[in-house]
């Protein structure tokens, strides 16, 4: 007898009933939504400038472009040099495979154009460090945050076209960054976390102010390794995680990563990519249980500070906005920590889809217009209309900066009167949600000693089977098996497990558990084409909790059906972050998925 297992969101849950059906509207697939965000990836870089791309966007405000500080000899908006490029390069070609478009595109070409010209002759990456800082610097240095994501693009080429020169390049690259590391007692670090020229250390800006974090180079190693099956990268990779686990560092104080409870303070960005990972990543690879306990603790001590539905905050303590980077780092780590056995995370995964990345997806839909209007009282309707056609290049992307029931800011930012900058999308932060979109496609059905392991309740196109979930049907999920084989159907953890059934072709079949933690309905001798239905009941459920930041405690009230946030109490005081406009689907972002 298996009953109910848990609702593992925070908070005071009340009104707890499970129902046959609910009324909801389904998100676009994970294959449409990466169709969208081809939208926005081919429309920010500037032909004009050398496809130079964009960082400091604001929806709201017209102009939408708005850089930092003034342009100068680097280039336009500075700050995107080496960060915004490099992200976008990185996500680039899984979004078309996603969205099953074939061969790069010019604006694809010109950027990594634009990537490869960052490159000197050590294989790291050097530009103006302006996105480092976040002020003006003069002159070039060499970037290793920028250079740890251009290894993973190479590292993806490689793995696609296995050219030993990319593989040469690679090496080249992290042996450079391996000499700047400290060594001792079997571990390695880095004495500082910025950009570094002749010897020298970058402190200024916000360098400076991160100087004691992370590096970003654990998940670069590990990556290696797994393409490459070079023992020494793996060895390397561990002495670094050994550091960050036995406090090697000892100047990091508030910025250090507690090793018993994962947690830390300042910037979460820089503490999920840099670590949290490339130390999922190295758990899964090795299956020391040390580093994916390690993970967990960093994994749950966001969620901690979080509602639940797929929102994370931009610096700890925190703050009342999100930042959409981080949740392209908890999906990163989340698809290595759930197939290491963390099967709860699996639900998170589903939420942030369902909720987060659905709401946050940016489209010219009526409320963003009537937005507009509201906070540019001085604009012409005419301009307004060629505000709206000019935001359209934007669409796709994802916002940088919500609250827990607004997708703008509220007040945040609005310096100097600046009011119609409520609306956020630095340039960092479209290609995280997209690396997002990414990881929860790829860890939804997965292909695992033989048989397909279908993850979640979502609606995508697979290589392994094509997916569609629907809360209004009794079918909960419906999987088009593209190979054939042994398919087993996790069963979501809320559910009552007694109730869930399982039909193949229309035929139900008597209930198997099996598979990891036996939570899984396995179908046997599944053939190409067959079509797998999966039955449970919904659980319907209140959420009651407080978000307390520097400006005081709100209490919030989420109602929930499954996974799906259906509203949130109070209501927005600009944008409804879950209103029905949110998840919004035209019809000229079609996109042909490849299985």
């Amino acid at each position: 007898m298996r009953d109910r297992q848990k609702i593992n969101l925070r908070g005071d849950l009340t009104d707890i009933n499970m129902l046959n059906v609910g009324k909801i509207a389904e998100p676009a697939s994970l294959n449409r939504m990466a169709g969208a965000a081809l939208n926005y990836l081919e429309n920010n870089p500037d032909p004009k400038r050398n496809y130079e791309c964009r960082f400091a966007l604001y929806p709201s405000h017209i102009p939408y472009h708005v850089p930092f500080f003034p342009p100068n000899q680097y280039g336009y908006d500075v700050i995107s040099l080496a960060d915004t490029d490099l992200r976008m390069q990185h996500v680039w070609e899984a979004m078309r495979n996603m969205a099953g478009v074939d061969g790069p595109s010019e604006a694809e070409l010109g950027v990594k154009r634009r990537a490869t010209s960052y490159v000197g002759e050590d294989g790291c990456c050097y530009a103006n460090p302006a996105s480092v800082t976040g002020c003006e610097v003069d002159g070039v240095w060499m970037s290793p945050w920028g250079t740890s994501h251009h290894v993973l693009y190479l590292c993806d080429q490689f793995e696609k076209e296995r050219d030993p020169s990319v593989l040469a390049l690679i090496k080249k690259a992290l042996d450079t960054l391996w000499s700047l590391t400290e060594k001792k007692s079997g571990m390695a670090d880095f004495p500082y976390a910025t950009s570094y020229r002749d010897g020298e250390w970058l402190m200024l800006g916000w360098a400076k102010e991160h100087k004691d974090n992370y590096v970003f180079i654990i998940e670069p190693l590990v990556r290696f390794y797994e393409l490459s099956g070079d023992e020494e990268y793996k060895r390397r990779a561990i002495q670094i995680a050994e550091a960050f686990v036995n406090r090697m560092i000892e100047t990091r104080k508030n910025l250090e990563i507690d090793p018993e409870t994962g947690s830390f303070e300042m910037h979460t960005h820089l503490h999920t990519r840099c670590v949290l990972t490339g130390m999922a990543h190295l758990g899964y690879l090795t299956g020391d249980s040390r580093y994916i306990r390690y993970a967990r603790r960093v994994f749950d001590f966001v969620l901690s500070r979080a509602p639940g539905f797929g929102w994370y905050a931009e610096y700890m303590p925190p703050e009342r906005v999100s930042e959409t980077c981080v949740v392209g780092d908890m999906m990163w780590a989340a698809y290595y920590l759930a197939l290491s056995g963390e099967l709860d995370i699996f639900e998170e995964m589903e939420r942030n889809w369902r909720n987060y990345l659905r709401c946050t997806q940016f489209f010219v839909t009526p409320d963003i217009k009537d937005f507009l209007r509201l906070v540019n009282p001085d604009k012409s309707e005419k301009e307004l209309v060629n505000a709206f056609r000019e935001l359209k290049k934007l669409e796709g992307g994802f916002m940088a900066q919500v609250t827990w029931n607004d997708l703008t800011q509220r007040q945040y930012l609005m310096k100097d009167g600046q009011g119609n900058k409520m609306l956020y999308m630095m340039g960092c932060c479209p290609p995280s949600g997209m690396l997002a979109l990414y990881y929860i496609w790829k860890a939804s059905a997965v292909m695992r000693d033989g048989a397909v392991y279908i993850n979640m309740s979502v609606t995508a196109d697979t290589p392994y089977a094509t997916l569609k979930s629907d809360y209004s049907s009794e079918d909960k999920l419906t999987a088009v098996a593209g190979i054939a084989g042994d398919y087993y159907l996790r069963v979501p953890e809320w559910t009552i497990y007694d109730e869930a059934e399982i039909y193949l072709n229309d035929i139900r079949l008597e209930s198997e558990w099996d598979g990891p933690q036996c939570r899984y309905l396995k179908v046997k001798n599944v053939k190409a084409g067959n079509v797998i239905r999966l039955r449970y009941p919904l659980v319907r459920f209140t959420q009651k909790l407080s978000q307390t930041t520097s400006e005081g405690t709100r209490d919030y009230s989420f109602e929930w059906l499954g996974n799906s946030v259906l509203s949130v109490s109070p209501k927005a005081e600009y944008i409804d972050l879950f209103g029905r406009q949110r998840g919004f689907r035209p019809s000229r972002f079609s996109c042909s998925p490849r299985s």
